[in-house]
């Protein structure tokens, strides 16, 4: 069986806790980890910008995928 990580990022800790419970309702993820506050870096309408965000780190199965990217 083919395991695999997916990588979130969300606007707050409230945000990714939320996503986080449902999907370990709904058994479309094994296990999370909410790290709070990290430093995105992104292009934004020409421009490079900065904002704070909460990672969410994901286990779940490969034949989960599909399911768990709809949600």
């Amino acid at each position: 069986m083919s395991y695999l990580i997916v990588l979130i990022t969300t606007q707050n800790k409230q945000e990714a806790t939320n996503i986080v419970t449902t999907l370990l309702e709904q058994r479309l993820i094994a296990c999370a980890n909410i790290i709070d506050s990290v430093s995105s870096f992104f292009w934004w309408k020409e421009k490079i910008e900065e904002e704070k965000e909460v990672l969410v780190i994901m286990k779940s199965h490969q034949k989960l995928f599909s399911a768990l990217e709809k949600k």
